[in-house]
């Protein structure tokens, strides 16, 4: 949003692990869980590319959370790297 010329970024509070809190160290992690949440992770990247036409360019375990409450949820984080490949955007 913007107010008073000054934009700003409002983001959810999501209390859960990072995928990579959630492989054992030195394991495997659960390889259904992680093709789901692999499937997940692709739509996620094809929405953000063709709807805003975003390039995430982090795209890591330690940047995707899975929710407590929510065990095939997952939110990725950290656009910090990302670039907008829209010719009317601004970074």
């Amino acid at each position: 949003g913007e107010v008073a010329g000054q934009q700003y970024i409002v983001l959810a509070f999501v209390k859960g692990k990072t995928v990579k809190d959630l492989i054992p160290p030195g394991g495997m992690a659960d390889p259904a869980h992680a093709v789901h949440l692999a499937a997940k992770l692709a739509r996620t990247l094809h929405d953000i590319y063709s709807q805003w036409s975003i390039l995430h360019r982090d795209v890591k375990p330690a940047n995707m959370m899975v929710p407590d409450n929510q065990r095939d949820g997952l939110y990725l984080m950290d656009f910090g790297l990302a670039v907008c490949n829209r010719a009317d955007a601004t970074r």
